[in-house]
């Protein structure tokens, strides 16, 4: 089987090569040099509010655009390891989490974009930068259309209101396997782009009124 396996990777990897989405250099999804050069985020967010790269950068919209519409699946896990640095830094470190039960929340999809499209980029960037700490305690039920087509933060709200609720028996679980409660788990939402935060904002409240506490309760975003 382990021959097997490995001959079709050759095959496959001959057929599709792994390029870089910038340079097209082989074996990077994304080269470290590329990563480099995409430009970082300078705008003011909301309290604990956190997000690595400027959206209004064009390379990195094209390659959040990739991995949002255009099925490259495995970017957004690449695009989450080179953010983990980042959220250690900004979140993890300055808040002192290290040694404190913490979980990654990615923002859901509903379920037919999640057949549409066939993953959540959001689950693969909080993968990408913690897999044992991800956690789908998030579901959405509620099909909305694309956000940034609203034409402003009222719409936006309007658009998201009751679109998300708690899955309860993924979360139970989860703290009764770590012998904890609601009042020392601490929660980092991941999603993959972040405007005017109105589902960082949606999120945080159904979390606030499930019993989470908001003063542990932080949200990242690849782009602003």
């Amino acid at each position: 089987m382990y021959y097997f396996d490995k001959f079709i990777k050759s095959v496959t990897d001959s057929l599709f090569p792994v390029r870089c989405a910038m340079c097209k250099r082989d074996e990077f999804l994304l080269c470290p040099n590329c990563e480099k050069l995409l430009k970082t985020n300078s705008n003011t967010l909301p309290d604990k509010t956190y997000a690595k790269y400027s959206y209004k950068d064009l390379t990195t919209k094209n390659i959040l655009f990739k991995l949002k519409y255009k099925h490259h699946k495995n970017l957004s896990e690449v695009m989450g390891k080179y953010s983990s640095d980042f959220v250690k830094e900004n979140i993890i470190n300055k808040y002192n989490l290290q040694n404190k039960n913490y979980i990654l929340v990615p923002i859901p999809l509903s379920s037919r974009r999640l057949k549409e499209r066939g993953y959540n980029q959001a689950e693969l960037i909080s993968c990408g930068i913690d897999r044992e700490r991800t956690l789908n305690i998030l579901t959405r039920y509620k099909d909305t259309h694309r956000l940034k087509d609203a034409k402003n933060i009222d719409e936006r709200h309007l658009e998201l209101a009751n679109s998300f609720d708690i899955n309860k028996e993924e979360l139970y679980e989860y703290l009764n396997k770590n012998n904890t409660d609601l009042n020392n788990l601490y929660v980092i939402l991941i999603d993959d782009i972040t405007t005017t935060g109105a589902t960082f904002y949606k999120c945080k409240n159904l979390l606030q009124g499930h019993g989470f506490d908001d003063n542990k309760i932080f949200c990242f975003a690849l782009a602003h």
